[in-house]
């Protein structure tokens, strides 16, 4: 339950962050959303807002109101709306529809908000259908791949969890409703026959084979139920063309709006689309013809009769046979580009450079080339496999491969890779320079890995303690684990894979062994469970605050000083509120105050967090780690 006295408090510094908002003729509208909008606070809460002003550039920061952390986005009133209107804006609407306007000196601005839809609405409803519909399937294949071809019980739960928290996703969408934070218990609202059974039945299950292809069944089943309904769009958009579309056309036409190739392979495989192929040039200038898939459709010859449910699991076919009939696609597809003179280099990632395939695999690789190619993503066909990548030309390669950040998930792809073919030796160069990982990028990484991981927790506990809810705590739990996995990982210098937990365990055996794989096979996932793992979770991160702190103390070393807003500017690839108060509880670093105007031209001030090292200089160089090397 919500404590009283901390809810008084958060009122309080609203209240009052309102009231100094107000002194300023150049704030039009104060939006809150979470959970200080719809939903209980916790001490480890913050309030957050969108500040509308009359002018400016989009900014973000924190401000402290009576102790309380107040994370607010400034926008220019125009800049909002263009905002929410636009096919980006979606995150921002996910906010305003679970929101409250708190202030508006703006007539027109409030008859907006009053008379905005909380709906999901046309423009929007196909492609977050088409998109959760996607991500749910793809996490159950890998739930699939994990139980039958790995026998990894424990992953492959892992796997559909995550699945099922995207389902929740789904059900929302599919019932024009914006998903709250809060998604595993909309899932139970909106289906209380099927959610608590594929998602409260699996958590205090024993984790079996048996128990993993229930859910599995049974959440297929579901989403075979409702594909024609998600992918309508496109099989009208094929039936409309003729009844054949190539992907480049699907491509063309749906990719800005949530189309994956794989979404078209799962409707082939349950034979609602049939699939071809046909010759296709990869650049403007080239005479290599490579096959592309053909999709053909028609609304009047269908028979919904022929379709056949999802099929769970692999064939009777060998894997090693499976292995290699997919080497055999690959190897097909070099020889056609090394006849190409425009194509400078073939490289392969995913499971086959450095996995197992199965028969829902599908084959990653990106080709760069001298010539502007007709577009960046394509899919070809060889063997009756999937071939998908990019397309690039030399000059974007370079371009994005300085843009990588070291032990990002494109730098994940590249570090497991294989470069199969190259004609150009500056690119090799490239290429192999990425595979390698910085030291200063480990630690903004881990700095990254720590402030995600921390909220989860929190999340956590809230769900725990104030929802009393401990399948919705371990549902934060378990994305938490993902991103401790990734600290371990990197502790270690090496670089954190797309199966982090499974590079932790063979780091940490110990540890994860008890967070991660006992935790999951622990029949009854109670509070008291959920809340051992949680205290283990944070004692980990507590022991690691030093590692995680580094980028900051260089950056306060060379400032002396830097508000809060500098320093979420400087780490702006992380998109949650930066919470620093853990380092300052533990005396890393100590907090100031210092003025804030929310737009340039604003007469009065706010006041933000701003941050100096909390000891001597010569102590400082004691807590900076200069140990870190070059992997």
């Amino acid at each position: 339950m919500e404590d009283p006295q901390v809810r008084k408090q958060f009122d309080d510094a609203l209240t009052s962050f309102i009231e100094r908002a107000k002194q300023d003729s150049r704030v039009l509208a104060i939006i809150i959303y979470g959970s200080m909008a719809y939903d209980e606070v916790t001490e480890r809460s913050n309030i957050n807002a969108f500040v509308i002003a009359d002018e400016g550039q989009y900014r973000t920061t924190r401000l402290i109101e009576k102790g309380i952390p107040i994370d607010i986005q400034i926008h220019s009133r125009d800049g909002f709306m263009r905002r929410i209107q636009s096919h980006r804006g979606r995150g921002a609407l996910q906010f305003l529809a679970y929101s409250k306007l708190v202030f508006s000196r703006d007539c027109s601005f409030t008859d907006f908000y009053k008379n905005m839809s909380k709906k999901v609405g046309v423009r929007d409803r196909n492609i977050v259908q088409m998109i959760y519909h996607g991500a749910v399937t793809y996490d159950f294949q890998k739930a699939e791949k994990y139980l039958y071809i790995k026998d990894d019980l424990t992953h492959s739960f892992h796997s559909l969890l995550h699945g099922l928290s995207e389902l929740g996703y789904l059900l929302c969408y599919l019932n024009d409703e914006w998903p709250p934070r809060e998604v595993i218990l909309k899932g139970r609202e909106l289906q209380p026959e099927l959610f608590p059974k594929l998602f409260d039945e699996l958590i205090d299950t024993e984790v079996t084979k048996e128990s993993l292809e229930r859910s599995l069944k049974l959440g297929y089943e579901f989403l075979d139920s409702v594909d024609l309904e998600v992918y309508k769009v496109i099989l009208d958009f094929i039936s409309e063309n003729g009844g054949t579309a190539s992907y480049t056309d699907l491509e063309t036409h749906f990719r800005p709006r949530g189309l994956s190739f794989f979404v078209l392979e799962h409707l082939h495989r349950r034979k609602i689309l049939r699939r071809t192929v046909s010759p296709r040039k990869l650049t403007k200038k080239g005479v290599v013809e490579y096959n592309e898939p053909l999709y053909h459709f028609r609304w009047d010859s269908f028979n919904p009769e022929e379709v056949v449910p999802t099929k769970i699991g692999p064939s009777d076919v060998e894997q090693s046979r499976v292995h290699a009939d997919y080497q055999s696609a690959i190897d097909e597809l070099t020889k056609k580009v090394k006849k190409d003179e425009y194509v400078l280099n073939l490289m392969m990632g995913g499971s086959l450079s450095y996995d197992t395939v199965w028969e829902k695999s599908d084959i990653d690789i990106m080709i760069v080339t001298r010539d502007e190619p007709y577009g960046i993503r394509r899919v070809f066909i060889e063997k009756d496999i999937l071939i998908e990548g990019e397309v690039v030309t030399r000059d974007y390669f370079r371009k994005g491969t300085n843009r990588v950040k070291d032990g990002s998930i494109f730098h994940s792809y590249f570090s497991m890779s294989k470069l199969l073919f190259s004609r150009d030796d500056t690119i090799k160069d490239m290429y192999e320079d990425i595979q390698n990982i910085g030291s200063r990028d480990v630690e903004d990484l881990l700095f990254l890995n720590y402030m995600f991981c921390k909220d989860l927790i929190n999340k956590a506990y809230k769900a725990l303690y104030v929802k009393e809810d401990p399948h919705f705590a371990l549902n934060f739990m378990m994305s938490g684990i993902r991103r401790m996995a990734n600290i371990e990982v990197l502790l270690n210098r090496t670089i954190p894979l797309r199966e982090s937990t499974v590079q932790a365990l063979e780091f940490n055996p110990e540890f994860f062994k008890v967070v991660f794989t006992d935790m999951i096979h622990t029949p009854v996932k109670s509070g008291e469970v959920i809340n051992e793992v949680l205290e283990k979770m944070e004692n980990y991160l507590d022991e690691h605050l030093k590692d995680f702190i580094q980028p900051v103390l260089r950056l306060l070393e060379k400032e002396e000083e830097m508000t809060h807003y500098d320093l979420k500017a400087h780490f702006s690839d992380i998109w949650l509120p930066l919470d620093m108060r853990e380092f300052i509880n533990r005396g890393f670093i100590r907090q100031t105050e210092a003025p804030f105007r929310l737009t340039k031209k604003s007469s009065s001030e706010m006041m933000q967090p701003a941050y100096q090292l909390a000891s001597s200089k010569a102590d400082s160089e004691i807590l900076l780690d200069e140990e870190w090397n070059l992997l």
